[in-house]
């Protein structure tokens, strides 16, 4: 899916409803971050992928973000280094799309269900109730 930042880029997103916390790839979108906080790992969010491996993770705020109509502004997110996710994609794709291909962030279930998501996977549609 794509996404749009602060009125001027789009980038991809993965629609991703296995991971339960929407995440964003820091070093893409560090222009379009207004605050980065490191996670207090006694009190705050932890995060691991398929493996038990942690991963190193901060917090953040977007300035302005767009999922088609929907404008979100001052949205906190989640930021981590994706490039373990982008090799694995471009893995999968042919060299002329691997050049196109960039994932800035991976949209979980948090997000989903906060706009009662719905998810038509026949047509690669999704609507978002706001």
């Amino acid at each position: 899916m794509k996404i749009k930042f602060n009125e001027e880029i789009s980038k991809k997103v993965v629609i991703d409803t296995g991971a339960s916390v929407s995440c964003f790839d820091g070093l893409i979108l560090e222009k379009y971050i207004s605050k980065i906080d490191k996670i207090d790992k006694k009190n705050d969010l932890q995060s691991t992928g398929i493996t038990e491996t942690k991963l190193n993770i901060k917090k953040g705020i977007l300035k302005k973000i767009y999922f088609g109509h929907l404008k979100l502004e001052n949205y906190p997110i989640v930021l981590l280094d994706l490039t373990h996710i982008n090799n694995m994609y471009k893995m999968y794709f042919s060299e002329k799309k691997q050049k196109k291909l960039q994932i800035c962030g991976l949209i979980g279930s948090d997000f989903l269900r906060k706009f009662n998501a719905i998810i038509d996977y026949k047509n690669q549609f999704l609507t978002l109730e706001f």
